[in-house]
């Protein structure tokens, strides 16, 4: 995966932007193996001042259906509702069963932001733009 890690330097991240970040505290703390060099990539579902609730394997933003078609199998869990407060994002894994991401840990700080995904050189069947 090729990162720009000017991409938020000039725009807000997006809803399914998929970014490149450092672990936020929270993680840190109930996972104390997970070092803060480790970089984490993962989805942009949630965005500030939206409401967010997964249940019955689907998310839902500000209560309608957010249509999901890159997702390796729904989410087997429930979760919120949340509201995401102001500089906070709310980023999930493809493989949302299998994910350390934002329903374990919760918000993403906006300044943990590394980059922003912008091309996949591999696998050579789903090369290309993101």
């Amino acid at each position: 995966i090729i990162i720009d890690r000017t991409a938020y330097q000039t725009e807000l991240p997006a809803r399914g932007d998929i970014v490149l970040f450092t672990p936020p505290p929270s993680l840190l703390e109930i996972a104390p193996g997970v070092g803060t060099e480790t970089p984490f990539i993962a989805r942009v579902i949630g965005l500030p001042g939206e409401t967010l609730e997964v249940k019955q394997g689907k998310v839902y933003i500000n209560q309608k259906l957010l249509t999901e078609p890159y997702l390796a199998e729904a989410p087997q869990y429930q979760w919120g509702p949340i509201k995401i407060p102001a500089e906070s994002l709310v980023v999930l894994g493809d493989n949302r069963n299998n994910s350390l991401d934002s329903h374990y840990w919760g918000m993403l700080p906006r300044q943990n932001l590394l980059g922003k995904a912008v091309w996949r050189y591999w696998s050579l069947d789903r090369m290309g733009a993101l």
